[in-house]
């Protein structure tokens, strides 16, 4: 894999209703010791795909695993994966990782965000569109 390639992981407990965010279903979130609120991820592995590192990089930060429905490259080396977990899936609510100080699923944007709400509502769009794609 590329040197600085990473993957970021848009979790959604549902398939979006619409383009909006929180609308029909939540996505999860860790929140960063230093950066505050972001999408869980990380850096891909010298051994490992852009996919392996998603889903590794997941369940270190939050103990759960997903199933990976899209994925899309961005425009500085990250790719970003948009998965299903089950409603109830059992989230590990302390990290392996110890940068990440809380897991949470919201419906609304929290409070402080590591990159702002671009990130989020692109990533809404985006998971949106890849449904009705894939109808």
């Amino acid at each position: 894999m590329a040197e600085g390639a990473y993957a970021i992981c848009w979790v959604t407990d549902a398939i979006p209703a619409s383009e909006m965010l929180g609308d029909g279903a939540r996505w999860l979130m860790v929140r960063h010791i230093e950066r505050g609120w972001e999408l869980p991820g990380g850096r891909v592995g010298k051994t490992e795909t852009c996919s392996e590192a998603a889903l590794r990089e997941l369940y270190e930060e939050t103990g759960l695993q997903a199933g990976i429905l899209a994925q899309r490259a961005m425009d500085d080396g990250g790719v970003m994966f948009w998965m299903l977990a089950e409603r109830n899936s059992k989230i590990r609510w302390i990290s392996e990782d110890a940068a990440i100080e809380e897991v949470s699923w919201f419906s609304r944007p929290p409070s402080p965000l590591a990159w702002g709400t671009e990130e989020l509502t692109s990533s809404a769009r985006w998971a949106h569109s890849s449904s009705m794609r894939q109808q």
